[in-house]
């Protein structure tokens, strides 16, 4: 028999995947406006500060309005958004561009914050947040290979109208056994209580910083690569296969989840994640970067979901509400500063903010967790 509320954890989770799925895709999103659309890396990286702004404004705007459920009537309207803002981004200019990706990011933002929300009211959150990764990470993989199979990013046009037939399938089965998270929600009494603010305060500064710190990188992983000689074909397959290999294992980790996390396994993964961050930076062959970034991307989600855990342990109604909130608002803010730093000149100081962000979880867990 499923456990109560898996079902609705699961739908969730899908239609959380959905509000990533741009984030996760992002790499590509940048390199195709650049190249298809002649506007520069620096220029392009702004579609992901207007992605984000918008996720982070709906972020910010909901627990304002102490909204703690999304009914699915929303849900729906959100995702009639996410397609309106797609198709609004086609049109031949760049601010227009800009503010089509500012709409399509208004939706996602709900949708991260539905399904970070019910993660961390879910009876055991460790699990939950690990099986939402897997299944973000899955459906990217999933959408990226199909990208990449049906010669989609060959232009912009053909990239915006798979997607949108990528998130229509997601969102049809997301919404149709999504259901309010008060029908269902599973949280014991005993781990309701507030904790200290200190520690949920501290760890959603220490959240922002480690999306700061990855994602600003990742959005110019694909350029990183195609400049030190990597073919963008072989670059878009190490992407798929890593999100591929990465969503499997959170899948499996997952299913084997059985207590709480605790602190320890902070110090191996933030080690780990900062030697991959180096080693993709420097890579010049396909072999080494696909390596690299799988092992990025299974310790990144795997601190992440560990962390997100952890923080929302202190408190999971009030850090439900702002989690999305910290997470985005990093994410937002990553992208353009390291677009910044690159035409600058000074990317290899983000590449230092990107370790240091990686490092920050494991002072935080010493200090905060038992």
């Amino acid at each position: 028999m499923m456990p109560k509320g898996l079902g609705n954890l699961l739908s969730a989770s899908l239609l959380s995947a959905v509000g990533s799925l741009p984030l996760h895709l992002m790499p590509l999103i940048v390199h195709v406006v650049a190249t298809g659309l002649g506007i520069s890396a620096a220029k392009a990286g702004w579609i992901a500060f207007f992605l984000l702004g918008g996720q982070l404004l709906t972020s910010l705007l909901l627990p304002l309005a102490n909204i703690h459920s999304i009914g699915v009537r929303t849900a729906f309207f959100s995702a009639v958004l996410l397609l309106l803002g797609l198709a609004v981004s086609l049109y031949n200019a760049e601010l227009v561009l800009y503010i089509g990706w500012f709409l399509t990011g208004l939706s996602c933002g709900l949708f991260q914050y539905l399904g970070i929300y019910v993660a961390s009211n879910y009876c055991r959150q460790a699990f939950a947040f690990t099986l939402r990764l897997a299944i973000v990470l899955l459906l990217a993989g999933v959408v990226a290979a199909i990208l990449e199979i049906g010669k989609a990013l060959e232009s912009y046009g053909s990239t915006v109208l798979f997607l949108s037939l990528s998130f229509s399938i997601a969102l049809i089965v997301g919404l149709s056994f999504y259901k309010p998270v008060e029908s269902f929600t599973t949280h014991s009494p005993r781990d309701s209580g507030a904790a200290p603010n200190g520690p949920r305060y501290s760890g959603l500064l220490v959240v922002f910083v480690l999306f700061a710190g990855q994602t600003g990188f990742l959005a110019f992983l694909v350029e990183n690569a195609v400049a030190h000689g990597m073919a963008v074909g072989g670059t878009v397959w190490s992407l798929v296969g890593m999100k591929l290999v990465s969503g499997s294992w959170l899948l499996y980790a997952a299913s084997r989840t059985r207590h709480q996390d605790r602190k320890s396994g902070f110090l191996i993964l933030g080690l780990i994640l900062s030697v991959s961050i180096l080693v993709i930076y420097l890579a010049r062959s396909n072999i080494i970067f696909f390596f690299a970034l799988t092992c990025f991307e299974l310790t990144f989600n795997t601190l992440a979901a560990k962390l997100q855990a952890s923080v929302a342990r202190t408190n999971p109604q009030f850090v439900g509400q702002r989690l999305t909130a910290a997470i985005l608002f990093g994410a937002a803010c990553g992208p353009p500063l390291n677009g910044l730093a690159i035409s600058s000149g000074l990317g290899v100081y983000f590449l230092l903010f990107a370790i240091i962000s990686a490092l920050l979880p494991v002072v935080w867990a010493r200090r905060h967790t038992s």
